[in-house]
Protein backbone atom coordinates (compact mmCIF):
# COMPACT_ATOMS: atom_id res chain seq x y z
CA UNK A 1 0.00 0.00 0.00
CA UNK A 2 1.30 3.29 -0.65
CA UNK A 3 1.57 6.44 1.66
CA UNK A 4 0.47 9.65 1.55
CA UNK A 5 1.52 13.05 2.62
CA UNK A 6 0.97 16.61 1.66
CA UNK A 7 2.79 19.68 2.36
CA UNK A 8 1.31 22.96 1.60
CA UNK A 9 2.11 22.36 -2.31
CA UNK A 10 2.10 18.75 -3.31
CA UNK A 11 0.50 15.31 -2.39
CA UNK A 12 3.44 12.98 -2.18
CA UNK A 13 2.97 9.49 -2.85
CA UNK A 14 5.44 6.62 -1.31
CA UNK A 15 5.25 3.44 -3.36
CA UNK A 16 5.72 0.33 -1.04
CA UNK A 17 8.01 -1.40 -3.78
CA UNK A 18 9.22 -0.91 -7.44
CA UNK A 19 5.92 -2.70 -8.98
CA UNK A 20 4.00 -0.27 -6.96
CA UNK A 21 5.64 2.58 -8.59
CA UNK A 22 5.13 1.68 -11.58
CA UNK A 23 1.59 0.67 -11.19
CA UNK A 24 1.28 4.39 -9.81
CA UNK A 25 3.10 5.73 -12.71
CA UNK A 26 0.79 4.13 -15.10
CA UNK A 27 -1.98 5.86 -13.40
CA UNK A 28 -0.92 9.00 -13.15
CA UNK A 29 0.53 8.85 -17.14
CA UNK A 30 -3.22 7.53 -17.91
CA UNK A 31 -4.78 10.22 -16.11
CA UNK A 32 -2.89 13.09 -17.28
CA UNK A 33 -1.92 13.91 -13.84
CA UNK A 34 1.30 15.95 -13.37
CA UNK A 35 3.86 14.50 -11.18
CA UNK A 36 7.53 14.66 -10.67
CA UNK A 37 9.67 11.67 -8.81
CA UNK A 38 12.32 12.57 -6.12
CA UNK A 39 14.48 10.18 -4.25
CA UNK A 40 15.45 10.25 -0.97
CA UNK A 41 16.96 8.14 1.37
CA UNK A 42 13.20 6.06 1.77
CA UNK A 43 13.02 5.84 -1.89
CA UNK A 44 11.13 7.65 -5.07
CA UNK A 45 8.24 9.87 -4.44
CA UNK A 46 5.84 11.00 -6.35
CA UNK A 47 4.96 15.02 -6.07
CA UNK A 48 1.51 15.82 -7.63
CA UNK A 49 -0.34 19.67 -7.54
CA UNK A 50 -2.00 20.09 -4.51
CA UNK A 51 -4.83 20.72 -6.98
CA UNK A 52 -4.98 17.58 -7.96
CA UNK A 53 -4.79 15.93 -4.34
CA UNK A 54 -9.21 14.55 -4.62
CA UNK A 55 -8.98 13.57 -8.42
CA UNK A 56 -5.64 11.38 -7.87
CA UNK A 57 -6.83 9.87 -4.59
CA UNK A 58 -9.85 8.59 -6.03
CA UNK A 59 -8.25 7.26 -9.08
CA UNK A 60 -5.87 5.53 -6.46
CA UNK A 61 -8.51 4.05 -4.65
CA UNK A 62 -10.47 3.00 -7.61
CA UNK A 63 -7.17 1.20 -8.85
CA UNK A 64 -6.52 -0.50 -5.71
CA UNK A 65 -10.55 -1.76 -4.83
CA UNK A 66 -10.21 -3.48 -8.64
CA UNK A 67 -6.68 -4.85 -8.69
CA UNK A 68 -6.92 -6.06 -4.60
CA UNK A 69 -7.34 -9.69 -5.98
CA UNK A 70 -5.38 -9.91 -10.07
CA UNK A 71 -4.70 -11.69 -10.78
CA UNK A 72 -7.48 -13.87 -9.68
CA UNK A 73 -6.79 -17.40 -9.54
CA UNK A 74 -9.13 -20.25 -11.41
CA UNK A 75 -11.24 -22.32 -8.48
CA UNK A 76 -9.08 -25.20 -7.42
CA UNK A 77 -10.11 -28.63 -8.55
CA UNK A 78 -11.41 -30.48 -4.94
CA UNK A 79 -10.34 -33.63 -4.75
CA UNK A 80 -8.50 -36.09 -7.45
CA UNK A 81 -8.71 -35.03 -11.08
CA UNK A 82 -9.66 -38.57 -11.46
CA UNK A 83 -12.20 -40.16 -9.62
CA UNK A 84 -12.22 -43.80 -8.98
CA UNK A 85 -14.71 -46.13 -8.17
CA UNK A 86 -15.72 -49.99 -7.51
CA UNK A 87 -17.96 -49.17 -10.91
CA UNK A 88 -14.46 -48.57 -12.85
CA UNK A 89 -13.02 -51.67 -12.19
CA UNK A 90 -16.43 -53.78 -12.49
CA UNK A 91 -16.73 -52.59 -16.11
CA UNK A 92 -13.44 -53.53 -16.98
CA UNK A 93 -13.41 -56.43 -15.55
CA UNK A 94 -16.53 -57.47 -17.61
CA UNK A 95 -15.14 -56.36 -20.73
CA UNK A 96 -11.96 -58.29 -19.68
CA UNK A 97 -14.26 -61.33 -19.13
CA UNK A 98 -15.97 -61.23 -22.32
CA UNK A 99 -13.37 -60.80 -24.55
CA UNK A 100 -11.74 -63.84 -23.24
CA UNK A 101 -15.20 -65.71 -23.60
CA UNK A 102 -15.35 -65.02 -26.75
CA UNK A 103 -12.11 -66.44 -27.78
CA UNK A 104 -13.50 -69.72 -25.87
CA UNK A 105 -16.51 -70.28 -27.31
CA UNK A 106 -16.51 -72.47 -30.85
CA UNK A 107 -18.79 -69.76 -32.34
CA UNK A 108 -16.84 -66.97 -31.80
CA UNK A 109 -17.16 -66.00 -35.19
CA UNK A 110 -20.66 -65.52 -34.93
CA UNK A 111 -20.16 -62.84 -32.24
CA UNK A 112 -17.85 -60.97 -33.92
CA UNK A 113 -20.12 -61.08 -37.31
CA UNK A 114 -22.83 -60.27 -35.69
CA UNK A 115 -21.29 -57.32 -33.59
CA UNK A 116 -18.45 -55.76 -35.45
CA UNK A 117 -18.99 -51.90 -37.10
CA UNK A 118 -20.15 -52.97 -40.54
CA UNK A 119 -21.19 -49.95 -41.61
CA UNK A 120 -23.25 -50.80 -44.78
CA UNK A 121 -25.54 -53.08 -42.14
CA UNK A 122 -25.87 -50.13 -39.80
CA UNK A 123 -27.45 -48.38 -42.64
CA UNK A 124 -29.56 -51.18 -43.57
CA UNK A 125 -31.20 -51.09 -39.86
CA UNK A 126 -28.64 -52.74 -37.32
CA UNK A 127 -28.15 -49.33 -35.35
CA UNK A 128 -27.56 -51.45 -32.65
CA UNK A 129 -24.11 -52.52 -33.75
CA UNK A 130 -22.61 -48.70 -33.23
CA UNK A 131 -23.11 -50.13 -29.30
CA UNK A 132 -22.04 -53.62 -29.66
CA UNK A 133 -18.81 -53.03 -31.52
CA UNK A 134 -17.60 -51.18 -28.59
CA UNK A 135 -17.41 -54.44 -26.76
CA UNK A 136 -15.19 -56.11 -29.50
CA UNK A 137 -11.64 -55.95 -29.36
CA UNK A 138 -9.04 -57.49 -31.65
CA UNK A 139 -6.50 -58.73 -29.12
CA UNK A 140 -5.51 -58.89 -25.19
CA UNK A 141 -3.27 -55.42 -26.87
CA UNK A 142 -6.31 -53.62 -28.43
CA UNK A 143 -8.05 -54.34 -25.17
CA UNK A 144 -5.54 -53.84 -22.60
CA UNK A 145 -4.69 -49.98 -24.47
CA UNK A 146 -8.78 -49.36 -24.03
CA UNK A 147 -9.15 -50.39 -20.71
CA UNK A 148 -6.20 -47.92 -19.96
CA UNK A 149 -7.84 -44.93 -22.10
CA UNK A 150 -10.95 -46.10 -20.17
CA UNK A 151 -9.87 -45.94 -16.58
CA UNK A 152 -8.03 -42.83 -16.91
CA UNK A 153 -10.78 -40.71 -18.69
CA UNK A 154 -14.22 -42.46 -17.63
CA UNK A 155 -12.49 -41.38 -14.26
CA UNK A 156 -12.76 -38.04 -15.57
CA UNK A 157 -15.84 -38.03 -16.22
CA UNK A 158 -17.01 -39.19 -13.16
CA UNK A 159 -15.49 -36.13 -11.23
CA UNK A 160 -18.28 -33.89 -13.23
CA UNK A 161 -21.10 -36.50 -13.60
CA UNK A 162 -20.97 -39.35 -11.23
CA UNK A 163 -20.09 -42.92 -11.43
CA UNK A 164 -23.21 -44.37 -12.83
CA UNK A 165 -23.71 -41.21 -15.41
CA UNK A 166 -20.44 -41.35 -16.43
CA UNK A 167 -20.28 -44.60 -17.98
CA UNK A 168 -23.85 -43.81 -19.29
CA UNK A 169 -22.28 -41.09 -21.23
CA UNK A 170 -19.41 -42.21 -22.51
CA UNK A 171 -21.31 -45.59 -24.02
CA UNK A 172 -23.58 -42.44 -26.04
CA UNK A 173 -20.85 -40.37 -26.91
CA UNK A 174 -19.14 -43.99 -27.98
CA UNK A 175 -22.27 -45.52 -30.02
CA UNK A 176 -23.10 -41.81 -31.56
CA UNK A 177 -18.99 -41.75 -32.69
CA UNK A 178 -19.85 -45.12 -34.55
CA UNK A 179 -22.74 -43.76 -36.38
CA UNK A 180 -20.75 -40.45 -37.16
CA UNK A 181 -18.15 -43.40 -38.88
CA UNK A 182 -20.74 -45.23 -40.27
CA UNK A 183 -22.06 -41.90 -41.65
CA UNK A 184 -18.57 -40.97 -43.09
CA UNK A 185 -17.47 -44.11 -44.75
CA UNK A 186 -21.28 -45.60 -45.30
CA UNK A 187 -19.62 -48.19 -47.30
CA UNK A 188 -16.35 -50.89 -46.87
CA UNK A 189 -15.59 -50.23 -43.45
CA UNK A 190 -15.44 -52.59 -40.58
CA UNK A 191 -14.55 -51.70 -37.45
CA UNK A 192 -14.13 -53.05 -32.96
CA UNK A 193 -13.13 -51.62 -30.46
CA UNK A 194 -14.23 -48.99 -27.32
CA UNK A 195 -11.84 -46.62 -28.31
CA UNK A 196 -14.01 -44.50 -30.38
CA UNK A 197 -16.16 -44.25 -26.67
CA UNK A 198 -12.74 -43.56 -25.06
CA UNK A 199 -12.40 -40.41 -27.12
CA UNK A 200 -15.89 -39.91 -26.32
CA UNK A 201 -14.89 -39.59 -22.47
CA UNK A 202 -12.27 -36.97 -23.72
CA UNK A 203 -14.61 -34.83 -24.99
CA UNK A 204 -17.05 -35.38 -22.32
CA UNK A 205 -14.13 -33.86 -19.92
CA UNK A 206 -13.04 -31.26 -22.27
CA UNK A 207 -17.09 -29.84 -22.45
CA UNK A 208 -17.60 -30.42 -18.53
CA UNK A 209 -14.37 -28.15 -17.95
CA UNK A 210 -15.86 -25.22 -19.74
CA UNK A 211 -17.61 -24.68 -16.87
CA UNK A 212 -15.02 -23.74 -14.70
CA UNK A 213 -14.22 -21.34 -16.80
CA UNK A 214 -17.68 -19.75 -17.73
CA UNK A 215 -18.99 -19.47 -13.96
CA UNK A 216 -16.06 -17.09 -13.11
CA UNK A 217 -16.35 -13.94 -14.59
CA UNK A 218 -12.08 -13.30 -15.20
CA UNK A 219 -11.92 -16.23 -17.76
CA UNK A 220 -15.00 -16.63 -19.41
CA UNK A 221 -13.09 -15.43 -22.64
CA UNK A 222 -10.95 -18.52 -22.09
CA UNK A 223 -13.57 -21.05 -21.93
CA UNK A 224 -12.04 -22.58 -25.27
CA UNK A 225 -9.04 -23.98 -23.27
CA UNK A 226 -10.40 -27.41 -22.01
CA UNK A 227 -11.58 -27.84 -25.26
CA UNK A 228 -8.44 -26.78 -26.55
CA UNK A 229 -6.41 -30.02 -24.18
CA UNK A 230 -9.22 -32.45 -25.50
CA UNK A 231 -8.16 -31.64 -29.18
CA UNK A 232 -4.21 -32.06 -27.55
CA UNK A 233 -5.26 -35.59 -26.21
CA UNK A 234 -6.63 -36.58 -29.39
CA UNK A 235 -3.25 -35.31 -31.40
CA UNK A 236 -1.27 -37.12 -28.86
CA UNK A 237 -3.13 -40.61 -28.81
CA UNK A 238 -6.01 -40.83 -31.50
CA UNK A 239 -3.82 -40.19 -34.79
CA UNK A 240 -1.06 -43.03 -34.65
CA UNK A 241 -0.98 -45.06 -37.75
CA UNK A 242 -3.35 -48.06 -38.53
CA UNK A 243 -5.64 -46.69 -35.80
CA UNK A 244 -9.18 -45.85 -36.84
CA UNK A 245 -8.82 -42.18 -36.93
CA UNK A 246 -12.35 -41.17 -38.22
CA UNK A 247 -13.81 -42.74 -35.27
CA UNK A 248 -11.68 -41.06 -33.03
CA UNK A 249 -12.51 -37.70 -34.52
CA UNK A 250 -16.33 -38.65 -34.43
CA UNK A 251 -16.21 -39.64 -30.82
CA UNK A 252 -14.61 -36.61 -29.67
CA UNK A 253 -16.27 -34.93 -31.50
CA UNK A 254 -19.68 -36.61 -29.96
CA UNK A 255 -18.26 -36.09 -26.37
CA UNK A 256 -17.99 -32.76 -26.96
CA UNK A 257 -21.58 -32.26 -28.46
CA UNK A 258 -23.05 -34.38 -25.27
CA UNK A 259 -20.90 -32.71 -22.65
CA UNK A 260 -21.93 -28.82 -24.11
CA UNK A 261 -25.42 -29.98 -23.79
CA UNK A 262 -25.29 -31.22 -20.16
CA UNK A 263 -23.17 -28.42 -19.04
CA UNK A 264 -26.06 -26.85 -17.09
CA UNK A 265 -26.78 -29.17 -15.35
CA UNK A 266 -23.24 -29.93 -14.20
CA UNK A 267 -23.05 -29.49 -10.17
CA UNK A 268 -26.82 -29.72 -9.43
CA UNK A 269 -28.71 -31.77 -7.23
CA UNK A 270 -30.01 -33.75 -9.88
CA UNK A 271 -26.38 -35.41 -10.90
CA UNK A 272 -25.48 -35.51 -7.35
CA UNK A 273 -28.66 -38.58 -6.95
CA UNK A 274 -27.68 -41.75 -6.11
CA UNK A 275 -31.03 -42.57 -7.63
CA UNK A 276 -30.43 -41.31 -10.68
CA UNK A 277 -26.41 -42.63 -10.74
CA UNK A 278 -28.27 -45.91 -10.44
CA UNK A 279 -30.58 -45.64 -12.87
CA UNK A 280 -27.92 -44.86 -15.33
CA UNK A 281 -25.82 -47.30 -14.43
CA UNK A 282 -28.79 -49.90 -14.77
CA UNK A 283 -29.51 -48.24 -18.57
CA UNK A 284 -25.49 -49.08 -19.53
CA UNK A 285 -25.71 -52.31 -18.93
CA UNK A 286 -29.22 -52.69 -20.53
CA UNK A 287 -28.50 -50.46 -23.57
CA UNK A 288 -25.25 -53.12 -23.92
CA UNK A 289 -27.28 -56.82 -23.33
CA UNK A 290 -30.19 -56.11 -25.43
CA UNK A 291 -28.12 -54.50 -28.43
CA UNK A 292 -26.00 -57.77 -28.38
CA UNK A 293 -29.33 -59.89 -28.07
CA UNK A 294 -31.48 -58.00 -31.02
CA UNK A 295 -27.57 -58.64 -32.90
CA UNK A 296 -27.18 -62.23 -32.30
CA UNK A 297 -30.66 -62.68 -33.16
CA UNK A 298 -30.04 -61.17 -36.30
CA UNK A 299 -26.99 -63.30 -37.05
CA UNK A 300 -28.28 -66.70 -36.10
CA UNK A 301 -31.65 -65.48 -39.06
CA UNK A 302 -28.60 -64.73 -41.49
Amino acid sequence: MPEYQSDETFLIIRAANRMEFRDIELLLLSRSIPFSVQNDFSGRQFYVPLRYQSFTMSELQQFQQENSNWPPEIAAQKGLLFRFSPVHLGVVLLLTFFHWKIGQLPNARVWTESGMLAVEKVWAGEWCRTVTALTLHVDAAHLLSNIVGLLVFVGGVHQFAGAGLSWLLVLIAGALGNFGTSLFYQTAHNSVGASTAVFGAVGLMGAFGVKRYLIQKPFRKRFFIPLIGALGLFAMLGTHPGSDVMAHVFGLTSGIVVGLALTPLLGTRILKSLLLQGIAWLLFFMCIYDCWRIQLVLGVLE
